[in-house]
């Protein structure tokens, strides 16, 4: 058993890309009498190779729950606000 990753903001889930980064979908930051805070969840692409170095792909997510890489870099996220949010690359 070995860590991988840390101080990760509640992942709710984990895939690997096409070039083999791990994505994680994170739920966001949590306070005690709140809850998640909305805006506060993102997808990371992760680089277990390169030392673990982080790419925001994308944040401003509240309450993700899902990530599924699809061809080249794009990725679809599922939310329980009722949303599917496709992610393509840039040009």
């Amino acid at each position: 058993e070995r860590v991988e990753v840390r101080d990760l903001n509640a992942p709710t889930d984990i895939a690997f890309d096409r070039e083999g980064r791990l994505l994680v979908l994170e739920m966001g930051l949590f306070d005690m009498d709140a809850g998640f805070q909305p805006g506060t969840g993102r997808l990371l692409q992760i680089d277990l190779a390169a030392g673990g170095a982080r790419t925001v792909l994308l944040d401003g997510l509240t309450r993700p729950v899902t990530v599924v890489p699809m061809d080249g870099s794009a990725a679809v996220v599922v939310q329980l606000t009722g949303e599917i949010l496709m992610i393509t690359p840039s040009p």
